[in-house]
């Protein structure tokens, strides 16, 4: 017990945090490289699809990810879809958040 709480607990948690901070990052950076003019019709798109009880959670992210590549379109066409899928997840929990505040 005392090897898993002293070195692999410690190790994980350091990781984990690691990885968090690297998709916050990248969310940020694509943050102010997207316009607020393309993040806003993103955040409604995502409302509206939530609201969507027949569709499951693949489905929802597949259509707001379609939305968004038709939005972003050429102007945007170097944010890869790993990029893109990391941002869009970002801006659900931040809606997510302001709603529960």
């Amino acid at each position: 017990m005392s090897f898993w709480s002293k070195i692999v607990w410690p190790w994980l948690s350091k990781a984990f945090k690691y990885i968090l901070s690297l998709f916050e990052r990248t969310a940020t950076e694509l943050a102010k490289i997207i316009p607020e003019r393309i993040i806003e019709p993103i955040k409604l798109k995502i409302i509206e699809v939530s609201k969507d009880t027949t569709l499951t959670g693949d489905q929802k992210m597949q259509l707001v990810k379609e939305y968004a590549i038709n939005l972003l379109g050429q102007e945007f066409s170097s944010i890869g879809h790993s990029a893109l899928d990391t941002f869009i997840q970002v801006v659900y929990q931040d809606l997510k958040n302001q709603q529960l505040a």
